[in-house]
């Protein structure tokens, strides 16, 4: 029943994707291909310079949303006269370009959520197979409750439920109540069954892939951008990725259904009324990166996110992220976590020292994974974010660690 709910939403996407590509697209398209993007590059760049402009928001990208809504949502978004339609930024997504669209006050109708979600996809996400996967966990994590609900599929985005909360904020991690919480909502999610490939490729896959792109494909014109992209592949990086397969194949980690991001900007907690946070008042989101992947990976790279800040209140000029490796979790708020986790998946035997073997070999991954994505963002995204600079520091990070890493040390061949 589900499945064939997800087919009609993509049949019905594919249908709707002329509301999108009346942009102008050839000759619009054929604007950015003098850049040396790819055709869906182009359109995704597209799809960015027709929204940057929001608040004022570019009149076409305003119709495109009206639009959108007005055919998916049904009332009383029907109802809503163009000019009146609201559609603003929400800042904070470094993958994805997201909005929030807006009801006034005078069409609301009684039961009816005036606010929604708009996310359209960014470039690193947009291709075709990753939309498809993409859109069929959010939906069956949608009608399990452990997403907000889906409201429509469209070609280049998505509608979700907009939830009334914040984002937690990289401090909020390391607060133990939170802390425990996220670690049953992992716990939860690395015990569903999903219907994807369960052998865990897709870590190994997008390193070999974003690596291969890097070492023959990316470059700046710009002499800044070009000596930081100099100084990271100084770092050989295909040595690199050879100590890290060999890392990943000498750890001990379960492959579990993984969310593969879970930091602050990932998590929302409804604290609004000043209430201590609970588990049904936490709600983990974005799930694009989710797939089949070692519980270790999950595990280390939300503990890597204690020391990343992106919050925009703390960091409001570039490179618009902060990083203090002196907030890496200790032992005991390590083990606070995990106990959490253990008591929530019935694992209370499992042995906790072989896990904090898996989060110390993990993170090292972590970083070469992010660093790696962070220099393809910077070639291809247009999200104001210092993605090189973003890669730089994951880099720092990780030959810090490799450095004091304890564990099987000749093994891992260092």
């Amino acid at each position: 029943m589900l499945m064939r709910h997800v087919g009609k939403f993509l049949e019905k996407s594919l249908y709707c994707g002329s509301v999108w590509k009346r942009w102008g697209q050839r000759q619009v398209y054929s604007k950015y291909r003098y850049t040396g993007l790819s055709y869906q590059q182009a359109r995704s760049t597209v799809r960015y310079k027709m929204a940057e402009n929001n608040n004022g928001v570019d009149p076409a990208f305003h119709h495109k949303a009206w639009t959108i809504c007005h055919d998916y949502l049904g009332p009383p978004w029907k109802e809503v006269p163009e000019k009146e339609f609201i559609i603003e930024t929400l800042p904070g997504g470094l993958s994805n370009y997201l909005y929030v669209c807006t009801v006034p006050d005078k069409y609301v109708v009684k039961g009816v959520p005036r606010k929604v979600l708009m996310r359209i996809y960014g470039e690193i996400l947009s291709d075709v197979p990753t939309v498809i996967q993409d859109s069929v966990i959010y939906s069956i994590l949608s009608e399990k409750k452990m997403a907000p609900q889906m409201r429509g599929i469209f070609d280049g985005g998505r509608l979700e439920e907009f939830k009334e909360s914040r984002t937690l904020n990289t401090s909020d991690l390391s607060n133990p109540t939170l802390s425990a919480i996220i670690g049953r909502k992992m716990a939860r999610l690395h015990k569903l069954e999903m219907p994807l490939c369960k052998e865990p490729k897709w870590l190994t896959d997008h390193l070999k892939s974003y690596l291969s792109n890097i070492l023959n494909n990316i470059s700046f014109k710009e002499e800044p951008k070009s000596k930081q992209l100099k100084k990271l592949l100084s770092y050989n990086l295909e040595a690199e990725l050879q100590f890290i397969l060999r890392l990943i194949e000498d750890t001990h980690s379960p492959v579990v259904f993984c969310h593969n991001d879970m930091q602050e900007g990932n998590i929302l907690v409804d604290d609004q009324d000043g209430a201590t946070p609970t588990d049904d008042r936490v709600t983990v989101i974005d799930y694009e990166y989710s797939a089949y992947n070692y519980r270790g990976f999950d595990f280390a790279n939300h503990f890597c996110e204690w020391a990343m800040d992106y919050c925009s209140v703390n960091t409001p000029v570039w490179p618009y992220f902060s990083v203090d490796t002196t907030a890496w979790p200790s032992r005991k708020q390590q083990l606070h976590f995990i106990d959490a986790y253990l008591a929530e998946s019935g694992e209370v035997s499992a042995d906790r020292e072989a896990i904090l073997q898996e989060v110390e070999r993990f993170a090292l991954v972590s970083h070469y994974w992010w660093g790696l994505w962070a220099i393809a963002q910077a070639y291809m995204s247009h999200i104001s974010f210092g993605f090189l600079e973003y890669a730089q520091a994951r880099f720092d990070w990780y030959f810090q660690m490799k450095k004091n890493l304890t564990c099987n040390r000749k093994h891992a061949g260092l």
